[in-house]
């Protein structure tokens, strides 16, 4: 049987991110299948690395309205129908009735505010999910009313070092090195709580260096709101990424929502711990297998400060074996194992009958439609225009 062509859709594909990660491993992999994988990227235009990937080339300025347009003009020359697979859900509400779809694929990464009620709103537009986390398949599973056999569970891909990284009991570093890893922004991370954190464990008495391995627009307030001796590493890739990771004590979270960080994933290979909030996602589940005095209450800094001085009072041999616990639940994520179950999952799919709409009836055009992004996003969460696209 003929493999089905599929096309993956986000906002970004160049950017700094897990997603974004995410989509090259697929555009690399893609790029030698046939039919190729394709991955369009919304908001970024050409010429990229790989020619599977292509960009849409939308703005701030751009609205549902011309973003429509945009692809039904750069289908109407290069349709291949097949599967779509909307990362994170973005575009479907407004571009469902321009993708040509044969099967449309919800791939969530992360949950968000409203997130359930987005769900509910996509009924009949879906024929399947996958998802990095039990939970969020749950919460879709609830609210999208697709049967068991659509849904699909992916382990989040790592490709750590070939070397063989040996693990030793090693006590707390004194001062203890806490690290946080990916975009350095204060929406969805909360990386403005990092002060308040660090002035915690000050109050306790418990010694502690940052270092940042990330870029974002928060940064420069950061980097003047924590101590002198913090270290920021901006974005890094190879040997030196994950050099900075084996240094760390814990790696420290402080998200309103996730799904399951790639970092997370990754700082586990190498026999990382980590601080995480029980925000009901993939992370604090991983966390909660390994050690689940590092979990705390969301928000709760002081919580937080808690957790952390729990680790600095371990003796190296707990903290050993803690790290090996982490390293074996990383296991399940080298390899191949991401790229053949997403891609047999998919091949499922193709195969079940169509349950999503298609054209005019896969969406309900509005007035808001005619906003640009960029006013969109400065509406208020729950506004009717805002909640049904985003």
């Amino acid at each position: 049987m003929r493999r089905p062509p599929v096309t993956h859709v986000f906002t970004h594909y160049r950017k700094l991110g897990g997603v974004e990660s995410i989509l090259r491993r697929i555009a690399e992999r893609g790029a030698r299948q046939t039919p190729a994988t394709r991955v369009l990227s919304l908001f970024e235009r050409g010429p990229f690395s790989l020619a599977n990937v292509d960009g849409l080339g939308l703005s701030g300025f751009s609205s549902p309205k011309t973003a429509r347009r945009a692809l039904a003009r750069r289908e109407a020359t290069n349709a291949t129908g097949g599967t779509w697979v909307y990362h994170n859900g973005w575009g479907i509400p407004f571009l469902a009735a321009e993708d040509g779809a044969e099967r449309r694929v919800l791939f969530m990464h992360s949950d968000w505010p409203g997130l359930a009620d987005w769900l509910a709103r996509q009924r009949g537009r879906l024929d399947g999910v996958v998802a990095v986390s039990y939970a969020l398949l749950t919460l879709a599973g609830e609210h999208l009313g697709l049967p068991p056999e659509r849904l699909c569970w992916l382990p989040v891909p790592i490709d750590p070092p070939a070397d063989t990284f040996v693990l030793t009991p090693t006590p707390p570093a004194r001062p203890l090195v806490l690290g946080f890893c990916g975009r350095v922004v204060v929406e969805q991370k909360r990386l403005d709580r990092l002060p308040e954190l660090h002035a915690q464990l000050s109050r306790a008495g418990v010694a502690v260096r940052w270092e940042i391995l990330g870029d974002g627009p928060y940064r420069g307030e950061l980097t003047a709101r924590l101590p002198g001796d913090s270290v920021f590493h901006g974005r890094q890739s190879g040997r030196t990424y994950w050099q900075a990771l084996e240094r760390w004590d814990l790696m420290v979270f402080t998200s309103d929502y996730e799904g399951l960080p790639i970092s997370l994933i990754e700082h586990y290979a190498r026999g990382g711990l980590a601080v995480f909030p029980r925000i009901n996602c993939g992370g604090d589940r991983y966390v909660e297998q390994v050690a689940p005095e590092l979990l705390y209450t969301a928000g709760d800094l002081a919580d937080a400060a808690r957790a952390i001085r729990w680790y600095a009072g371990l003796t190296a041999e707990h903290i050993l074996e803690l790290r090996r616990r982490s390293q074996a639940l990383a296991a399940a994520h080298a390899g191949d194992a991401f790229d053949v179950t997403m891609e047999t999952h998919l091949e499922r799919i193709a195969q079940l009958p169509r349950l999503s709409a298609s054209g005019a009836a896969a969406v309900r055009p509005d007035l808001g439609w005619n906003l640009p992004f960029g006013a969109l996003r400065r509406l208020p969460a729950g506004h009717r225009w805002r909640r049904e696209l985003f």
